[in-house]
């Protein structure tokens, strides 16, 4: 089950790449709108 759309999934890989990093807040943010 996968809700993500590509940008977000990039979005995503980014985050576990490098984490507390500026693309992670921006995550955060997207994710936090959705719920």
């Amino acid at each position: 089950m996968d809700n993500l759309t590509r940008e977000q999934r990039k979005l995503c890989m980014t985050k576990i790449k490098a984490k507390n990093t500026k693309p992670e807040i921006v995550v955060r943010k997207i994710l936090s709108k959705l719920g």
